[in-house]
């Protein structure tokens, strides 16, 4: 890109607020040069429809529900194994048997199925 290319959409990007002027730097020439970060006020830009924006929000409100759910019942698993049975766990569990419980084993499948629902959503649109 150009010099003048370049000036000119710094100018823009600062004018709108999503950088600005951090400091200065001089070049080996000896002229003063601006130093551009990213403004304190994060801005969100979402590229697409408003409908592919609602669809989006609806997936994500989704998912947080869903895995919400999916902690809740492999903690209720993970305790019913670990605790409420007659030589459950002991206080000495190995990693090995942490990872053979259904709890987690039912999370990480859980996980996984919400992984590619999240694919075929993306691979939808």
């Amino acid at each position: 890109m150009s010099l003048q290319n370049v000036s000119y959409h710094l100018d823009n990007l600062e004018d709108v607020g999503v950088i600005q002027v951090a400091g200065t730097r001089y070049s080996e020439k000896g002229k003063e040069m601006n130093v551009y970060a990213p403004a304190d006020d994060p801005v969100v830009m979402f590229v697409g429809t408003e409908e592919r924006k609602t669809g989006f929000r609806d997936l994500l409100k989704r998912l947080v529900g869903a895995t919400g759910l999916l902690f809740v019942i492999s903690t209720l698993l993970f305790a019913f194994q670990a605790f409420g049975q007659p030589g459950g766990a002991s206080d000495d569990l190995t990693l090995l048997e942490l990872l053979s419980f259904p709890g987690l084993e039912f999370l990480l499948g859980g996980l996984f199925v919400l992984g590619l629902v999240v694919l075929l959503w993306v691979w939808n649109r």
